[in-house]
């Protein structure tokens, strides 16, 4: 009996040693992938590029901001995203520290959190443009699905002006 049980517990502890060891191998290239999605997110701003904003992201994301928590699909967030994007235009949109990249132990879950300097105008509703200059912080949810990064969900602020 005790024989089984040490047997059994020396095949666990080595399958839990090859998951980690499968995931570690891994930790660099997802955390260069997550890296580049990040990237990804910002160029999408600068370019004007919706379609790029939504590229990673799977089709409902979860979203916290300004006080409320949303499940919000792309159907839902696309025709704002897509007017906000094409009327703005950005001298800055870029991180200010290193962004801050994590990876779970079974390489099934990732996230970034970054600080985004903001520099730029938009077309208000009357047409009439409106200066953006801002600091934004916020966290990118990413899970592994099929073998790819998707964000599935995201939480931002944007710190107040200093009067």
């Amino acid at each position: 009996m005790m024989k089984s049980v040490l047997s059994a517990l020396f095949l666990l502890l080595g399958a839990a040693l090859v998951v980690e060891a499968i995931a570690g191998d891994n930790l660099e290239e997802d955390t260069a992938e997550l890296l580049r999605l990040h990237e990804e997110v910002l160029e999408a701003h600068r370019a004007g590029d919706v379609d790029l904003f939504f590229s990673a992201q799977t089709d409902t994301v979860i979203s916290g901001g300004r006080g409320e928590v949303r499940y919000i699909s792309e159907a839902e967030r696309r025709p704002g995203m897509t007017r906000y994007l094409e009327s703005a235009e950005f001298e800055k949109y870029q991180d200010m520290i290193e962004p801050i990249v994590r990876v779970s132990g079974d390489g099934t879950l990732g996230w970034v959190i970054c600080q985004i300097e903001i520099v730029g105008t938009r077309a208000s509703d009357t047409g009439e443009r409106v200066d953006i200059d801002s600091v934004w912080a916020w966290i990118e949810v990413y899970e592994k699905i099929d073998g790819h990064w998707r964000r599935t969900g995201s939480v931002s602020s944007m710190k107040p002006k200093e009067e």
